[in-house]
């Protein structure tokens, strides 16, 4: 049976898959990437107008650093916001400690 590659949404690889498969995985960062009939016609029709999904494993590898380094800074500002509101959060707990007293 004819297979047919689509590109990882996670690692941005070019992955085989089977038609009659509901689901392929990446070879590379083994995300299970669910394929419906309707995303199948528009992969195939793509895929007759050019076939750009030639990727070596060397940019497929950078694809994945470049992913990983995306998400640390996500992180990064993720624990920074965390900061600010347990900051925000005490202020608040010590003005309505103060309105309490007077």
């Amino acid at each position: 049976m004819k297979t047919f590659k689509i590109k990882c949404r996670n690692c941005g690889a070019a992955v085989e898959a089977d038609p009659a498969a509901p689901a392929a995985h990446c070879p590379y960062c083994r995300c299970k990437l669910l394929i419906d009939a309707a995303q199948l016609q528009q992969i195939l029709a793509e895929q007759k107008k050019a076939d750009n999904s030639s990727d070596t494993p060397e940019e497929v590898i950078a694809n994945i650093r470049k992913r990983k380094q995306l998400r640390r800074v996500s992180k990064a500002e993720l624990l920074l916001t965390l900061k600010i509101l347990l900051a925000l959060l005490a202020v608040l707990a010590c003005l309505l400690l103060l309105s309490h007293l007077l």
